[in-house]
């Protein structure tokens, strides 16, 4: 429906009008009527009506002069019917003179009026699609610019553009403000595209009503969606305090809250002069978003009260390690304790979140190399991996510990049930590296590396499949070894003991004894048959 200001001095025309014409046949509706020029003009400025039927001779301010003054004024769309007593042709020359062409006579005629109406409605229908074209075209130009500048891109002719656009002086003290609408990733899930749009749309109307209402329309010097989930606004500074921001934007998040039944979060800039420095606007905008990720029970955010904190770009790899380590050994109390340690040093320290996303996906990265050693399928579990949405941008402190917690914690079960399956193979593997490789220094955690694997876990599973510990199997291969070197050769015993691992004789002589109860001489002599003696030079 189109809105209708009905404005004549005299009661019974207010009346006749209002009653005598179906204003709902013709796509019309009576918004306000007024009985003076003067409350007129103030309920355009108001409600900004698509059509306004005025009389001519009015107390305070006439007809012509009402037209006049609103077409003075930028951003009112009333188109004028002049209603009067008197075919006077001064009047309606005047009246063209304001791109007034409907001019009607009293007493009312209704079919006339109603011929009228009908095609005004078809006037404003042609005006109303093309001026929503234009604007459309003006508002893809204006957000393209403000991108361009906002991601650094500096061209005179850019500023000039933009200045132009926005109506903005090199004098002219201007903000960024950008909103964010809260857990909007649930919004994905629970609602349709078109709902979505609704919801945004109301946020930007009420954002603009809110700006009206408090006369600050002078102020909002232009509103766009910047992206899905937020609103840029650039506003004129006019010397206002953050105090008195801070009070309107107060009011925009309770009226947002009331009306939209969503919340929302602020970020404002300092004021600067002039639109080329909307990039460093927006550049502190940046910065104030990686603070609020460590104080997410604020929301809304002054430039000012940050700018001298100083963000960390520290990265813990030691502490990595020992996550994926516990990782591999599936306990839960140890990943926990893991990703809250990193995470209390990403707080404390006020890490910046570029660093916090780069150990994310550096923790991906090596949890993937993992499921590949363990000949896991690799492209399932990459695809699972790197969709697991953990979005530092949307995301607050709190969450994304919880989320890369629990990627942690699937991932180990993953890894465990892998390790499971791939255990019976990966001792058969290692057990036939130590026989190929008993005479060299073996150590489990070298071997653990190898395999790449956690020593602790390698050890418990190299156990529980083969009845023994690691180095109780690696002894018990290299006297294997060596008795066959006894039976088959007339190798000293220091040499057999060099040639099976052992740098120490007396050591080697040891070993053997515990495993096989008898000195290595005397079962060189019991497997030869010889019933004396070894002589003391082959020790």
């Amino acid at each position: 429906m189109f809105k209708v200001l009905i404005v004549d001095d005299e009661p019974l025309v207010l009346e006749g009008l209002k009653t005598m014409i179906d204003w709902g046949k013709y796509g019309f509706s009576i918004c306000a009527e007024a009985s003076d020029g003067e409350d007129a003009l103030e309920i355009i400025k108001l409600m900004n009506p698509h059509l306004v039927i005025t009389d001519i001779h009015m107390p305070v301010i006439d007809g012509l002069r009402l037209i006049k003054e609103v077409k003075e004024i930028r951003n009112l769309r009333a188109k004028f019917v002049i209603l009067s007593g008197y075919d006077d042709f001064k009047y309606a020359k005047t009246a063209m003179h304001y791109n007034v062409n409907h001019y009607i006579l009293k007493p009312i005629d209704v079919e006339e009026i109603e011929e009228l109406l009908e095609k005004l409605n078809g006037e404003l229908q042609v005006e109303m699609r093309s001026q929503k074209a234009n604007e459309q075209t003006i508002a893809f130009i204006t957000e393209n610019v403000i991108h361009r500048i906002i991601n650094g891109e500096k061209k005179e002719s850019l500023f000039n553009k933009a200045a132009f656009l926005l109506n903005i002086k090199d004098t002219t003290k201007i903000r960024y403000i950008l909103m964010e609408i809260d857990h909007f990733s649930m919004w994905m899930n629970d609602f349709e595209e078109y709902e979505i749009k609704n919801k945004k749309d109301q946020l930007s109307y009420v954002v603009q009503e809110t700006f009206q209402i408090n006369s600050c329309m002078d102020v909002l010097l232009y509103i766009y969606q910047h992206n899905l989930y937020q609103l840029g606004l650039i506003i004129s500074d006019k010397e206002k305090c953050d105090a008195g921001i801070m009070n309107l934007l107060i009011k925009i998040r309770k009226n947002v809250l009331d009306k939209c039944g969503f919340s929302i979060s602020m970020f404002v800039s300092n004021s600067a002069k002039g639109i080329d420095s909307l990039s460093t606007l927006y550049e502190q905008i940046l910065e104030i978003k990686d603070y609020r990720f460590f104080y997410r029970v604020k929301n809304i955010f002054f430039y000012e009260d940050i700018k001298k904190t100083c963000m960390s770009y520290q990265f813990y790899e030691g502490d990595l390690e020992n996550v994926l380590k516990e990782i591999e050994n599936n306990d839960t109390e140890k990943i926990k304790n893991g990703i809250t340690k990193i995470f209390n040093k990403f707080y404390q320290n006020k890490v910046a979140t570029v660093i916090i996303e780069a150990y994310i996906i550096n923790l991906k990265a090596e949890i993937i190399k993992r499921v590949y050693v363990l000949n896991g399928n690799v492209d399932e579990f990459a695809k699972w991996i790197l969709d697991y949405k953990i979005d530092i941008i949307k995301e607050n402190f709190m969450q994304m510990k919880e989320l890369v917690t629990e990627l942690c914690l699937c991932t180990a079960n993953y890894i465990s049930d892998l390790q499971k399956k791939n255990s019976s193979n990966l001792i058969y593997e290692l057990q036939k590296y130590i026989d190929n490789n008993y005479s060299k220094p073996l150590k489990l955690q070298d071997l653990a590396d190898q395999f790449h694997m956690n020593p602790i876990y390698l050890g418990q599973l190299f156990k529980k499949k083969t009845n023994m510990y690691f180095n109780e199997y690696l002894h018990h291969i290299r006297i294997e070894k060596a008795k066959k070197l006894l039976q088959r050769t007339d190798m000293k015993i220091s040499d057999i003991a060099k040639v099976v691992g052992y740098k120490d004789t007396e050591y080697f002589t040891n070993k053997f004894k515990e495993v096989t109860k008898t000195l290595p001489s005397v079962y060189k002599k019991a497997e030869m048959g010889d019933h004396g003696e070894i002589s003391e030079k082959n020790i």
